[in-house]
């Protein structure tokens, strides 16, 4: 079961950081940035991954 949690948003996060990084060295910026937006957006779909789950156990 953990592992269905993290196995649907890590596509989408590996996609990003490939993604960032491309951008941040096109753009010369610092990779810093990349890894807070894809900690951002790892965090936002496993927050809507859990709130899917919920909805779902309540029956709501």
């Amino acid at each position: 079961m953990p592992f269905a949690l993290i196995a649907i948003p890590l596509p989408l996060t590996l996609g990003a950081l490939l993604s960032f990084r491309i951008i941040a060295y096109l753009l010369n910026a610092t990779p810093s940035f990349a890894y807070e937006a894809l900690t951002s957006l790892f965090l936002v779909s496993l927050a809507l991954l859990y709130s899917i789950k919920v909805v779902r156990f309540l029956g709501v």
